[in-house]
């Protein structure tokens, strides 16, 4: 999932879902749950991270 952010940061979270054959509501639980983990408050440090 992280890898969809290195690859375009600006990409809408439900295009992003789309891609991954998964609900919108998916795609941001994942985001979420990615970004506790690694300790991203925004994309931009998730990208840095990736």
């Amino acid at each position: 999932m992280l890898a969809t952010y290195a690859d375009d940061a600006s990409i809408a979270n439900a295009l992003r879902a789309a891609r991954l054959f998964i609900g919108e509501a998916t795609m941001k639980t994942h985001v979420n749950n990615t970004f506790a983990d690694i300790g991203a408050q925004h994309r931009r440090e998730a990208v840095r991270y990736a």
